[in-house]
């Protein structure tokens, strides 16, 4: 039984791991960047309300370089095991956050999602679901309509 839970266990993660795309810079600019037509002060107090409503923690902030970095948040974990256990390591995702201000009463917000598999930044790696139904694309969608609501 142990042996056929295993393998499909490792099943399943090389399958994820085939299926999933990379994050790219273009992607990052084309979903994960909003224009808001309000002042940086009110843009930045609302992406960090909105952060913390989506259960993140802010692991560093500098309003003055306009740089929120939250800390990682657990997603689940990954199960790799030989015939004799299995042992699990933490999927954890982070946002580093860019904002800046482009005139007196319009802010640009730039959303940069990192990924890790236990201490291991696998961001650059074939893991991302982009336009799925939970992809990154919902996501920022999601984010930026928290901010939204905050303005």
């Amino acid at each position: 039984m142990k042996k056929y839970l295993l393998l499909f266990l490792m099943g399943g993660l090389m399958t994820s791991c085939l299926t999933g795309k990379l994050m790219t810079d273009e992607i990052i600019s084309q979903n994960g960047t909003h224009t808001f037509e309000n002042n940086y002060d009110q843009v930045w107090d609302a992406v960090k309300g909105a952060l913390v409503t989506q259960g993140y923690e802010l692991a560093y902030e500098n309003k003055e370089k306009g740089i929120i970095n939250t800390a990682q948040k657990m997603l689940g974990a990954v199960a790799q095991g030989n015939p004799y256990g299995a042992q699990s390591t933490g999927i954890y995702r982070q946002y580093l956050v860019k904002i800046y201000k482009e005139s007196a009463n319009r802010s640009k917000v730039v959303v940069t999602p990192k990924i890790y598999q236990g201490n291991v930044d696998i961001s650059d790696r074939k893991v991302w679901d982009i336009e799925g139904k939970n992809g990154e694309v919902e996501l920022w969608n999601k984010l930026f309509k928290a901010v939204e609501e905050i303005l």
